[in-house]
This record gives structure tokens, sequence and C-alpha cells, in this order.
């Protein structure tokens, strides 16, 4: 594969990446691993592991590393970009639309949400059939093992989203967060490993100085962009240091982010909390991309934006925010990755790439729950009920498969049919 056509390919998967980072896994294996065999399965398998123990954009940082490993450098940078780049464009045009003329977009968003949730709920289920499917080659057994996996991950992760859709309002019974059931996983390989001499060579083998030269590329990336923002207010500086903090923060997928950009920016009066949920938020649940990343966007868009009324101010500051979202992803993907580079063949390694998948599955039936309330919400859009707009949504994503399998229509396409048969219905 060319770096040219590795670019294309890679904004591409970016333009149908919705659900998150968990969700677009399967796109991207499906995208580099299967049809282009661009990297191992094995190496993939390391990107995601990593990418789900550190804090930042999942797709991003998945993203930068199949470009570093084929491409260098250069790679590293565009194969992040080009996968946050379409959600990041649809969400800055988004956001000045809502500041200049505040028009009935809102209406519209959460309508098209609906589509893509079908389309995306179509997308995981793909992923976890394909996991079953791999076990029941390997074993009867293997298979067993790999639903209780499922099962278990779901139920302990769940329990905030079911209480959701069924409008219980009492703390949830079983809400175990994303990162602590990874942390488990991890604790679980820890002691599978411990003894092994490869984790003592581990500190020794590192590699500091590419890693070094890793985020040098970082730190002059976001120093670019930040450069024609200073002209127009140092507070870009406070976006920057903020922006990095939260991205360093936020364990737990995207919704975890939400909360914390609102401590960061909207408690501290950075952002107006109307601003932040009215806009902000509503835009970036229903485009593509990392939820980091379109936030970061919108929080600096709307920072620059309040400073003097102008739409190019808001622009040069959403830029930084775009950028420090990649940056301080990749970088702390970066600080883990080097290091897992020299346990690949360890004990605890192996453990981790062989449930990763399993568990991963698990966080995607939570993800599908997720997606369910959010299709509820928009029933106050329009003149239908919740109910009906969630078996819309669901029916829609059943039309995906018998579609994708009579008629082997591709996933764009699938996307364009959900979008024009809500706004038909709806």
């Amino acid at each position: 594969m060319s770096p040219g056509r590795f670019a294309g390919l890679m904004l591409k998967v970016g333009c149908i990446g919705f659900g998150g980072g968990s969700a677009l896994i399967p796109v991207i294996e499906d995208a580099f691993i299967r049809k282009e065999q661009l990297d191992t399965k094995e190496n993939y398998d390391k990107d995601v592991v990593v990418a789900s123990i550190t804090p930042g954009a999942l797709p991003v940082e998945i993203a930068g590393s199949l470009g570093r490993r084929n491409f260098g450098r250069a790679g590293m940078v565009t194969g992040a970009v080009m996968m946050a780049l379409p959600g990041a464009v649809c969400a800055l045009l988004m956001f000045t639309l809502l500041s200049t003329v505040q028009s009935q977009l809102l209406r519209e968003i959460k309508i098209a949400s609906v589509g893509i949730s079908a389309f995306i709920m179509f997308l995981l289920v793909q992923y976890i059939q394909n996991v079953l499917k791999l076990a029941w080659k390997e074993s009867k057994a293997r298979l067993w093992k790999t639903v209780f996996v499922i099962a278990a991950v779901f139920i302990l992760n769940c329990g905030k989203n079911l209480y959701r859709l069924l409008e219980i309002d009492r703390k949830p019974l079983f809400g175990i967060s994303t990162i602590n059931i990874l942390f488990v996983v991890l604790l679980i390989a820890f002691f599978k490993g411990i003894g092994d001499l490869r984790f003592r060579k581990a500190a020794q083998e590192f590699d500091r100085k590419n890693l070094l030269k890793d985020l040098g590329v970082w730190f002059v990336f976001v120093i670019i962009f930040m450069l024609p923002a200073l002209l127009a207010g140092t507070e870009v500086l406070i976006l920057a240091g903020r922006g990095c903090l939260s991205a360093w923060m936020s364990f737990g997928g995207g919704d975890a982010y939400l909360t914390i950009a609102d401590g960061l920016f909207v408690e501290s009066g950075m952002i107006d909390s109307g601003t932040y949920y009215g806009e902000i938020v509503a835009v970036v649940n229903i485009l593509p991309g990392s939820i980091l990343c379109k936030t970061l966007l919108g929080i600096g868009y709307y920072l620059g934006f309040s400073l003097n009324g102008s739409v190019l101010t808001g622009i040069l500051f959403g830029t930084v925010g775009f950028a420090v979202s990649i940056a301080a992803s990749c970088s702390s993907f970066g600080l883990i990755y080097y290091l897992y580079d020299s346990l690949t063949e360890s004990k605890m390694f192996s453990f981790v790439s062989r449930w990763i998948r399993p568990v991963i599955s698990g966080f995607l039936l939570n993800i599908m729950l997720s997606l369910c309330c959010q299709n509820k919400a928009a029933a106050e859009y329009t003149d239908i009920s919740s109910s009906a707009i969630l078996t819309c949504a669901i029916l829609l994503a059943a039309l995906n498969f018998l579609l994708e399998k009579t008629g082997k229509v591709k996933n764009l396409w699938l996307l364009v049919i959900n979008l024009a048969v809500v706004f038909l219905i709806l």
C-alpha cells in the first residue's frame, strides 16, 4: 500500500466512524488488516490493547500506530489526522452554523442520530459475530468461555445505561467503568506472567530515543497550529494546557471525557453550560470520529468565538483544540506502546491478546444500550413516541444485515439508506 492510499483509506474509514472508539475497532481491522493486509493481526491486537488501557482518542491512537509502524513518523501523523478529520470538519461546520444562524439544525441532528445509531448497531453486532466465529473454530469449550466473558463484562458494565433505558431512577446494582474492568483484566494478566524474565528486561529494552522523537513530532504539530491562534488571543495557551490535561485524564471512553471536559472548561467558566450541552455535546454525538477530538475542537471554537464574535477566531482556536486532542492522545499511547513492544512474547501479553476481543465485545453490547438511550431522547424533537423511535432504529439495523448479506451493499450506502429512511419517517 502506498502512503497516499493509506491516507485516503484512513480518511474513508473516518467518514463512517460512528459510535466512538470501540465501535471503530472492527471497521479499522476490516479495512486495513483483513482486506488490505497492511499489517498482521498480532500487531493490530497489540494496538487495540494499548489504546484500550491508555487515555485519549482510541481510534486516533490506533490509526497513528498503524501509520507509524508502516510509514514512519509521517505516517503516524497522517493516520491520526485522517482518522479524526471527517468528524472534525463536519463538527466545525455545524458549530459555525449554530453559533451564527441558530436554525432548526438541532432537530435535524437528533433525527439523523436515529439512522446513524442503527448503522452503528449493525457494525457492532458484526464484530461480536466474528469474535464468536473465531472462538468456535478453535473449540466448543473456547466458544463457551468467550460467551461467558462477553456476558460477564456486559453485566458488570451495563448498569447505568440499562437503568436509563428502563427509566429506573436509582443507583444501578452493577455499573463498573470500562477502565476498571480493563484494569482487572490486566491485573489477572500480570499475575499470569509474574516471574517472566521479560518483565525484568523491559525497562532496559525501553526505546527512549524513538519515544522522545515521536513526542517531539507531536509537540511541533501542536505549535504549528497554535502560532496563528496566538495572534488572536493568549487564551489559546490555557486551551492547550487544559486540553492536554483533559485528554490525559480521559480514561473510559467518550462519555467519560464529556464529564472531564465539564469539570475543566464548564465549571471553570471558560464555556457556558448551555453552549456545552445544548450545542457541543448535541453535535459530537451524531458525527463520525472520536468524541474527545470533536469536543475539544468545539470547546476551542466557542472559546475563540466568545472573545470577539469572529468565526475566524473560533476556527483558529478550534483547530488548536483539534491538534491538542490528537497529539495528547498519541503521545500517551506512545508511552505505553514502547514498553509493550518489549513484552510481545510475554505470558502477560499473550493472555491479554487472547481475551481482549471478548472483553471489548462486552463493552460493545453496552454501547448499543447507550445508543438506544440516545434514540429515546430524540423523541422530544418529533411527534413520535420514544418506543416507536427505538423500534425504528432496531428494524433499520436488521435491514442493514439483510441488505449486506443479500445485496452486498457497502457500508457507506447502508448509512445513506438509513438517513434517508429516518428523515422520511420522522
